[in-house]
């Protein structure tokens, strides 16, 4: 009997209770008006009038839940498949960097729009030497960008040549005879105003490459010294200097009784005299031998 009781009174509240869940259901009440007071749909805009969570999520409570994993920030307004490719790889890969909201963070190690710059200059450094592109031009992703200007225009792998620029002769010309020889107008101050050049000396210097040059100066003195210069700024000086011999002066001889210059009219007559009396002589040896018989 309690049963029957018991079932009769439920039969309407489990009526009551499904009639309010459905109502609950499937009312147009959005799932804002059930969020804690002060939230409103404002709160998932980037600025006044812009679209809720950019079109690209949902707002609840007052915060964007964005549609998809690679759609991130608050407002979903970054999408990590925005950032540039190379080889068809987001910002380089994953070794190279990251996309982070439409732009590339790279790792240490690389740089650039897309993290396809090496940031070591190494490459832009001749083998030898530790000036970045021969110190004619800036080292650009990993590649030199030669200078022009003033009618010199650099090339070259390491902008190490220079068609249009006068020979550097002129320039190496004075360090070239200070660091070998210890003369010229820098000798004084050799180390300070050539210490960026290097000077071997060898027999006989000669170009053994393209881009050598030969150059040839004479010293105050008159000598001529010649040497070879590269890229490098290292000189190949010859070793010994080619100087004039010094003039052989001829002076009349001198008797030694008389320190005076000989009077040549009177050597004439002394030969002249000379002469006369061999001629005498061998006529007396003639006559002698004439009448003997």
């Amino acid at each position: 009997m309690l049963a029957t009781r018991w079932s009769a009174m439920s039969s309407p509240l489990l009526l009551l209770v499904s009639v309010v869940f459905l109502l609950h259901v499937l009312s147009p009440v959005s799932a804002q008006d059930s969020c804690p007071e002060g939230t409103s749909e404002d709160m998932c805009r980037s600025s006044a009038g812009s679209p809720i969570c950019s079109d690209r999520g949902e707002c609840v409570c007052g915060e964007c839940h964005c549609d998809t994993m690679y759609i991130k920030g608050r407002f979903c307004e970054c999408d990590e498949r925005s950032c540039p490719r190379v080889d068809k790889l987001i910002c380089g890969g994953p070794n190279r960097g990251r996309c982070a909201c439409g732009t590339c963070a790279c790792h240490p190690g690389w740089q650039g729009f897309a993290c396809d710059c090496p940031s070591s200059t190494a490459s832009c450094k001749e083998p030898g030497s530790d000036r970045i592109c021969s110190g004619k031009g800036s080292c650009e992703c990993g590649e030199c960008r030669c200078y022009r200007h003033e009618g010199e225009a650099y090339s070259g792998r390491y902008c190490e040549t220079c068609p249009t620029c006068r020979s550097k002769c002129d320039t190496y010309r004075f360090c070239a005879e200070c660091l070998a020889f210890g003369t010229g107008p820098l000798a004084s101050q050799c180390e300070t105003a050539c210490g960026q050049v290097s000077v071997e000396k060898e027999d006989d210097p000669d170009v053994s490459d393209p881009d050598e040059r030969i150059c040839a100066f004479l010293t105050d003195g008159g000598c001529r010294f010649q040497f070879v210069y590269g890229r490098l700024g290292k000189l190949r000086v010859r070793r010994k200097l080619e100087c004039p011999k010094p003039a052989i002066s001829f002076s009349p001889a001198a008797s030694e009784d008389n320190e005076g210059p000989v009077d040549a009219a009177a050597e004439d007559r002394n030969g002249a005299t000379t002469a006369t009396a061999s001629v005498a002589a061998l006529l007396t040896v003639l006559a002698a031998a004439v009448w003997g018989r």
